[in-house]
């Protein structure tokens, strides 16, 4: 599951290895936590948080579970209207900072409003609203 997230970018089919696993193996907390970083970077706040509290339950010493637990807590208690700014600037949410800086220099050349002028209406609108969200990602 973890090597079709980061290296082949095929979230679908690792969250359903994940799901298989937890399946297949209900005591194995790797699979929890696994899951539940999917489910936190496609933006489900709740049922991240609660894979991270299960594998926890599980294996109360695995590396990583902690700040992973604090970052569930904090999203789940925001609730459905946290945004993902992951999300908007297309990346998983484990990633380095200048990964970060990149990709927002990247998209706001792409979107740019002083890019697209020309552009019909439809298609000025669209990219002034994604350079706003990227704007609002990257801050």
């Amino acid at each position: 599951a973890a090597a079709l997230r980061k290296v082949e970018q095929r979230e679908a089919d690792a969250l359903k290895h994940a799901i298989k696993a937890t399946e297949a193996n209900p005591r194995y907390a790797k699979a929890y936590f696994r899951r539940g970083v999917l489910h936190y970077d496609a933006g489900r706040w709740r049922q991240s948080l609660d894979d991270f509290q299960r594998a926890r339950e599980l294996e109360p010493k695995l590396q990583g579970l902690d700040q992973w637990l604090k970052r569930g807590r904090h999203a789940a208690r925001e609730g459905t209207d946290r945004k993902n700014h992951y999300k908007a600037l297309n990346l998983q949410c484990e990633c380095e900072p200048e990964e970060i800086k990149k990709r927002f220099r990247q998209l706001a050349r792409e979107c740019h409003p002083d890019k697209v002028r020309d552009a019909p209406d439809q298609e000025r609108v669209a990219a002034e609203a994604r350079f706003k969200a990227v704007n609002e990602a990257h801050e």
